[in-house]
């Protein structure tokens, strides 16, 4: 087993995803949810997952992960659970073979482990590859094995590629007339011009019936149905 993605996953990634949880967590108290069936996009080493299921019954969660080693960590540590299943695969709006960055495992394995650490930085690059990306609308159609409807909450953290798959998976949720709450990584500037992301959180949350979201805050946000 890799030592430095073992630390990251019992010392470190936690205190990256409080917050998320804390939102998460308030939404499904409000509306007094027990059960939860998820998708996890960029799942890292499945802490999501790990965090959910102390508070929630799990029926079922997907996880996808464009991390080999990350995806192979995970497909280790969730060997003995029927309820999650790993891709090594990628998300995005566009699909093909992209090269995927994770060199940071590598940094990372070779020196002395810290709290400096941070294995949650990979992300897609235009330039073509070995890592396999699908669009978003064709992974709910065709690879999830979530029903429409049984989907309690999507959490979308891919560095680079969050706005445009939340941009893509608008025609499932219109055609299935389902409203998930979807966690994700205010991080256009990387691909996406300010006036380019205000557009899909605009159509999105008009569209799908969503709160609007001001895209112009950086960070974790998240994107609450309106019910």
């Amino acid at each position: 087993m890799n030592n430095a993605i073992k630390y990251w996953d019992e010392t470190i990634v936690l205190r990256h995803i409080g917050i998320e949880l804390n939102w998460l967590f308030d939404y499904l108290d409000s509306k007094d949810i027990k059960n939860v069936s998820f998708i996890d996009i960029g799942g890292n080493v499945g802490k999501f997952y790990d965090e959910v299921s102390k508070k929630y019954k799990v029926d079922k969660c997907i996880i996808v992960e464009a991390s080999k080693r990350l995806s192979e960590y995970m497909v280790k540590k969730f060997e003995n659970n029927l309820e999650v299943t790993v891709h090594n695969f990628g998300l995005s709006d566009v699909e093909g073979e992209f090269l995927f960055d994770d060199s940071g495992i590598d940094y990372w394995s070779n020196k002395d482990l810290d709290d400096s650490i941070n294995l949650g930085l990979s992300k897609i690059s235009k330039s073509y590859g070995e890592t396999k990306f699908y669009k978003m609308d064709y992974f709910l159609e065709n690879i999830n094995t979530i029903s429409p409807n049984e989907i309690t909450f999507i959490k979308i953290d891919t560095e680079n590629r969050d706005l445009p798959i939340i941009k893509d998976m608008m025609g499932y949720l219109i055609k299935n007339n389902i409203k998930p709450f979807i966690l994700f990584e205010n991080n256009f500037h990387n691909d996406l011009t300010l006036d380019e992301a205000k557009k899909i959180i605009n159509d999105f949350s008009e569209k799908c019936g969503y709160y609007p979201v001001d895209i112009t805050i950086s960070g974790d946000s998240y994107l609450k149905p309106i019910i």
